[in-house]
């Protein structure tokens, strides 16, 4: 075992040292000379980084080497392989400075992204929370210098690929457990007695946008989560920038890891845009209106999700527009329910809803950030459109269900709430609407109509905690924490990772 280990690592320092040599070699030809032996800087430039890449052959040539091709230009023969081509680039710039000697403390420490949600979110501009989660991660560790690799949809075969060569680099994977028709699964590539080359357990972290879910073979603390707990209570306070800032206890990273309190591990993402690129529209300028969170028209009957009756829009209507001069409900929802429920329930949005039709990010934020209220529809949870929608100083109404004998001012007597994580943000910046309550909903939105707020954001999505948060998750000791897992699980004071617990280090 351990003469594998050594040849492993061997090939290793085999495969930088060589890709670092023919990196300088080629570089210095460029520098000097422009091309080589008749071939142009330019068609080095496409060689190298696989793409169509125009240069003059004064262009400096460590860019032509370490060049990351942009994400609607890479794998042009195959589109979903270009996740490969960036990883491969990353490596470049990472072979280029260990060969130097100059590389950033972090650029040495290497986290790998693989979920269909990364891929769909970085390559092809996917916007819902688990995309908008992935992306800002893995943003937040590049402006902090760590090397980001991505590794497809769940590409466990890739990702083993990359982890024979840069093994002690790669601190963590956030992925899934794949599919083995695919591209392999986790459990076919993962250390064990009979594979000691595979990956070790303790480097995955299963990407769960909700604080729910399922342990991994380590414990709750290797899932990861977009969303924290909710505990205590929360306060806002209006700063000197002018911004109503939310402190939700949430902020720092912690790895709960004991049996006695697991939970899953909370990483979170910063806001975009910062403060000062956002337009607040004024609001006396702003018209009466509710923008209703949806995007698609099954919202209005949702199933278990579904919370306000489908005639509260126009009664709502008929009783506030003499009060409020112009009301109007505003959305962007496209229609592709099957012929049977447009049968069923008929024409959605109601007809009292002003439909813009399907909006592009632009658009929406154009278009949100004229209301005076944005109302949550019980799907999609969790959505980041809600913290958007706040950083624009629109109040949101976050719907929720009781159980019996709930009420509404106790939250742990709720059956369901659209966004948990806003249901102790209190009014006028979040208003708790009572599910399929008239009452609650027409009197949610006349508060709102002349209630005011200021821009309002969290203290867990500044760009600077976000980042400390995410640095400290990457270079924690998670083989020491699963070291003591191991332990307590030979000695029956833990279960985490169910019947099948074992690992190997």
């Amino acid at each position: 075992m351990q003469a594998r280990r050594l040849f492993a690592n061997r090939n290793a320092i085999l495969y930088i040292v060589f890709s670092a040599a023919a990196s300088l070699f080629l570089l210095a030809l460029v520098q000097r000379k422009g091309h080589l032996s008749g071939i142009s800087a330019s068609t080095i430039a496409e060689t190298l980084t696989g793409t169509p890449h125009a240069v003059t052959e004064q262009e400096h040539g460590y860019e032509l080497l370490t060049h990351v091709p942009n994400s609607t230009d890479v794998g042009v023969n195959d589109p979903y392989e270009g996740y490969k081509w960036h990883s491969e680039s990353r490596l470049r710039l990472l072979t280029a400075c260990l060969a130097r000697g100059d590389c950033h403390p972090n650029q040495v420490s290497i986290a790998i992204f693989s979920t269909f949600h990364c891929q769909w979110g970085y390559y092809d501009g996917y916007h819902g929370g688990e995309g908008v989660w992935c992306v800002g991660m893995m943003r937040a560790l590049e402006r902090q210098g760590f090397t980001v690799l991505h590794g497809g949809d769940n590409n466990w075969k890739y990702m083993y690929h990359l982890h024979r060569q840069f093994g002690d680099m790669i601190k963590v994977i956030i992925s899934e457990p794949g599919e083995e028709q695919r591209h392999g699964t986790f459990d076919m590539y993962k250390k064990r007695p009979d594979f000691p080359l595979g990956i070790p357990a303790w480097k995955y972290f299963n990407f769960q946008y909700y604080p729910t879910g399922w342990s991994t073979v380590v414990g709750r603390a290797w899932v990861v989560c977009a969303e924290p707990r909710i505990s205590g209570h929360w306060n806002v306070t209006v700063q000197d920038d002018g911004i109503a800032w939310v402190s939700t206890g949430a902020q720092e990273f912690h790895a709960y890891t004991d049996p006695e309190s697991s939970d899953f591990t909370y990483l979170g993402y910063d806001m975009n845009p910062d403060p000062e690129e956002i337009h607040i529209v004024p609001w006396e300028e702003r018209p009466y209106r509710v923008y209703i969170m949806a995007k698609y028209a099954h919202y209005f009957h949702n199933g278990d999700q579904m919370v306000y009756d489908t005639d509260f829009y126009q009664r709502a209507y008929d009783e506030l527009k003499d009060e409020f001069p112009g009301f109007e409900f505003v959305a962007g929802i496209v229609d592709q329910r099957s012929e049977e429920d447009k049968q069923k329930w008929g024409p959605m949005p109601p007809p009292v809803v002003h439909n813009l039709g399907k909006l592009n990010a632009t658009e929406f934020d154009a278009e949100f950030s004229k209301a005076r209220l944005m109302l949550g529809m019980g799907a999609p949870t969790l959505s980041p459109s809600p913290y958007r929608s706040l950083a624009y100083a629109v109040p949101f109404a976050n719907p929720h269900k009781l159980r019996d004998g709930g009420t509404n001012e106790n939250d742990r007597s709720w059956s369901f709430v659209q966004h948990d994580s806003l249901e102790r943000v209190p009014e006028p910046y979040v208003y708790q609407v009572q599910a399929f309550n008239y009452t609650s909903f027409v009197d949610t939105i006349r508060k709102a109509m002349v209630a005011p707020i200021e821009p309002c954001r969290f203290e867990r999505m500044r760009h600077s905690v976000t980042g400390r948060r995410l640095s400290d998750f990457v270079n924690h000791d998670w083989k020491g924490e699963a070291a003591k897992m191991l332990e307590l699980r030979k000695e029956g004071k833990d279960k985490q990772g169910g019947p099948s617990g074992d690992f190997e280090l």
